[in-house]
């Protein structure tokens, strides 16, 4: 009797060893490419989701401070003097399709918090907010978006470009193809007529607080005949961000939209109420004196 393999057996082992090896390579790569999926869904949605959370919290606390309207400032001769507080919500956008270059404002909601000395209570602390984005050094592709935060001093000018000195920032997200942002105004207009109210929305791509004219808004006529203008808003009604991202690999991204509102009403536009006491409105009758 014969011991061993026949030279057929080898080779129908050897095939079936392939068709295994094979088979297992095609599943190995098909698991590698689901697990690739799942890390680029991991990494975009949780760079959105630190993102959104951040900027949501900033920008729903953005206000006007009254207070800080007018800072004092020393000079040599010791002399106390007095210069309004620049750039209280700024937003500024450049390159091609408005990219964001940076947006400053002043929040109430910072990452800083304190304890009240009377009601011993977690307390937020007026901060001033700096978002930046500037080139990735390792991709020239991406960009990072940088944040400083400061709330000893709330003047632009003591936070410095390159994110050094006393306010430093940090990077909140990478991977970023890019981000442009419009700032949307929202003016009521009211129809007597139709007793109705209709909205006006405008989006730009900047921003200045800064009190000024209002160039598009409705004209009111005044009873000398001469139009009035509206004055403009210190601050946006809402802040509308395109933010796209770029997967692990940097060959695909994914835009996402993201529509914040200010929840300060600060430096908008209202209606005066009437005075109370108007010519042709009926006086109020006095009490019947008892006989």
């Amino acid at each position: 009797m014969k011991q061993g393999f026949t030279l057929i057996e080898i080779m129908i082992g050897m095939v079936i060893a392939g068709l295994l090896s094979a088979g297992l390579f095609t599943t190995i790569r098909q698991v590698g490419k689901v697990q690739q999926t799942i890390g680029d869904i991991t990494s975009t949605y949780g760079r959105l989701a630190i993102f959104q959370q951040q900027i949501e919290r900033d920008l729903m606390g953005a206000f006007v401070p009254t207070q800080y309207d007018l800072l004092p400032t020393q000079t040599d001769r010791k002399e106390t003097q007095k210069k309004p507080l620049e750039k209280i919500f700024y937003g500024e956008s450049k390159g091609k399709g408005g990219r964001l270059d940076y947006m400053t404002f002043i929040t109430n909601n910072p990452l800083e918090i304190y304890f009240g000395v009377k009601d011993v209570k977690l307390k937020p602390r007026v901060a001033r907010v700096v978002y930046r984005l500037i080139p990735d050094p390792r991709k020239k592709i991406a960009y990072l978006l940088q944040r400083q935060e400061g709330t000893a001093e709330l003047a632009f000018e003591k936070y410095s470009l390159d994110g050094q000195g006393e306010y430093r920032a940090f990077t909140l997200i990478d991977g970023i193809q890019d981000i442009t942002v419009k700032f949307i105004t929202i003016e009521e207009k009211e129809d007597k007529e139709a007793k109705k109210i209709s909205y006006n929305y405008k989006a730009m791509p900047s921003w200045d607080s800064k009190p000024k004219e209002n160039p598009d808004a409705a004209k009111a006529v005044s009873q000398k005949g001469q139009p009035q203008q509206r004055p403009w808003p210190r601050l946006p009604n809402q802040v509308e961000i395109a933010l796209s991202l770029w997967d692990s690999t940097y060959e695909n991204y994914k835009t996402f939209t993201v529509t914040i509102p200010i929840a300060s009403k600060y430096g908008q536009f209202e209606i005066p109420e009437k005075k109370k006491n108007e010519e042709g409105k009926p006086e109020a009758k006095k009490p019947e004196e008892k006989q």
